[in-house]
């Protein structure tokens, strides 16, 4: 699956921002995923006419979410 890093910040409480640009055909897909792993991040789309999604991130579950995104990323959603 396509999805695109913009940015990756660092907010004063110590979550992690990423803006994320998915294709559209993805979009509802990553986020009905995201939304099963409560507590690790949470996602809003800034601007609802653009494919970017913003996910915030826990410190403490950094890694799991670049776990998550990986395999996001190497998952074909065609098949």
């Amino acid at each position: 699956m396509q999805i695109d890093t913009l940015s990756e910040i660092i907010l004063p409480d110590g979550v992690i921002r990423f803006q994320m640009e998915i294709p559209s055909a993805s979009f509802l897909y990553v986020g009905f995923l995201l939304e099963s792993f409560e507590g690790v991040c949470l996602y809003t789309t800034p601007d609802r006419k653009k494919n970017v999604m913003q996910i915030d991130v826990v410190p403490d579950y950094k890694q799991q979410f670049l776990q998550l995104l990986k395999t996001l990323k190497d998952f074909d959603i065609s098949k």
